[in-house]
């Protein structure tokens, strides 16, 4: 029997792209064209983590735009 392997969700996408950028802030505007979703998604896979202690979101520069709004990042 063969094991099926599921796509990641899209709060997954935006996780793992955001590890991968440690540190780095972005809007939802640039992790949505990034990661190949809705700015929409982006917003609603970003809000529970800025809950979390893994990552910041706060009003700051976005570094996909160098432009200042609310961003978010991975602490780690």
């Amino acid at each position: 029997m063969r094991g099926t392997l599921s796509s990641p969700t899209v709060p997954e996408r935006v996780r793992d792209f955001l590890r991968e950028h440690l540190g780095l802030a972005y809007c939802d505007d640039c992790i949505a064209k990034k990661v190949g979703i809705t700015r929409e998604m982006s917003h609603m896979a970003t809000l529970p983590f800025g809950l979390t202690s893994d990552f910041d979101r706060d009003k700051g520069k976005c570094s996909g735009g160098d432009h200042i709004k609310l961003v978010i990042k991975a602490l780690r």
